[in-house]
């Protein structure tokens, strides 16, 4: 037990001396794990691995964005962040509503998808002649 409290209070002394855990874990030769996060826990972290709130303007700009009727991915192309973080910072908006269709376009589009589908179809058995 003693060489664990040995390499604690030296992980303790680098954390002060302003290393972050990864640098603490390379300098003593130890996986970067629980036991070394146990070790750092009420020792502050460097100022420096501190990273500010990323990209608080852009969810600001989602956010009203979605309020004023934009897609997710009207959105995100518009901020260049991914569909994914633009449905994180605004899951809390309400949905907007979902377009109805009328039977008739409804039977219009699916026509059209099976008449694309059927000369696909016979390109793919027949050729393109």
């Amino acid at each position: 037990m003693r060489a664990n409290d040995e390499v604690r209070r030296a992980a303790i002394a680098l954390r002060l001396q302003g290393l972050s855990t990864r640098q603490i874990a390379g300098k003593l030769g130890i996986r970067m794990n629980s036991t070394l996060q146990g070790w750092l826990v009420g020792t502050p972290p460097p100022e420096w691995t501190k990273r500010p709130k990323a990209k608080d303007a852009e969810r600001e700009q989602a956010r009203v964005l979605r309020r004023d009727g934009s897609s997710y991915g009207e959105i995100a192309a518009v901020l260049g962040v991914s569909k994914s973080s633009v449905s994180l910072w605004v899951r809390d908006l309400p949905h907007q509503e979902k377009l109805l269709f009328s039977d008739d376009q409804r039977r219009v589009g699916a026509e059209r998808y099976f008449a694309r589908r059927r000369r696909e179809t016979f390109i793919e058995r027949h050729g393109s002649s």
